[in-house]
């Protein structure tokens, strides 16, 4: 009986080992799909605003809107916009939009129909407090489990004169000719003028060879 109970205690020990290797696989596969790294929450160095800071490295500033520093969802839950970045120096946003590849699977039943998680079913424009929309952006998709990411990034677009800046999805059927529709299939929040400002410490997200990225495409892309 008392190896029998042993062998009993041992077994449960060996379990125990395998739940805790198992629990670290789970979360190491977890942290690998999550948006964390440099493709999805990084600051994209532009040619434009790695040659400010060149030429004005004390004076060159990134700001964030805590509100909006994690993500911000739509009310149905199938999108988000997080890692809200400006650069009031080169009048520059940049920001990631995400979906879940069951944002698909429920518009497809929402509105009846086939789109493809693997297409480009979506394009951008930031849109201020007169209703002016944005629609020139470069960005970066990256796709990580059932994820998908667009980093965007939209030029001279100063907040000086501005109360409100949102983003706003659009079906890409809906882009005939370069007209946007007036009605977006969603719209979140970015900017508000009463929300304070927070300096961001970018220099640790600097290009280690000090050149600019190179892998961002145009707006135009989306609509192909």
């Amino acid at each position: 009986m008392e190896e029998n109970k042993k062998f009993t205690v041992g077994k449960l020990i060996s379990f125990i080992i395998c739940l805790i290797g198992i629990g670290l696989c789970v979360l190491v596969g977890v942290m690998s799909i999550v948006d964390a790294d440099g493709e999805i929450s990084d600051i994209v160095w532009t040619e434009k605003a790695l040659d400010e800071y060149r030429n004005n490295p004390d004076g060159f500033r990134v700001e964030y809107y805590k509100a909006y520093e994690d993500h911000y969802f739509t009310e149905d839950g199938y999108f988000s916009v997080s890692k809200i970045r400006y650069m009031p120096t080169v009048s520059q946003w940049q920001m990631t939009v995400r979906y879940n590849k069951s944002t698909i699977e429920n518009l497809n039943y929402d509105y009846g129909l086939k789109l493809d998680t693997e297409d480009d079913n979506f394009t951008f424009a930031l849109v201020d407090n007169t209703g002016k929309l944005y629609t020139d952006f470069e960005y970066r998709k990256t796709v990580k489990g059932r994820y998908t990411y667009y980093r965007i990034v939209v030029e001279d677009l100063s907040v000086i004169k501005l109360d409100e800046v949102g983003i706003r999805i659009y079906f890409t059927k809906d882009i005939k000719d370069g007209e946007y529709p007036e009605k977006s299939l969603a719209e979140l929040p970015m900017y508000n003028s009463q929300m304070p400002r927070n300096e961001y410490k970018f220099k640790k997200e600097l290009p280690e060879d000090d050149k600019p990225d190179k892998d961002l495409l145009p707006a135009s892309e989306l609509l192909k």
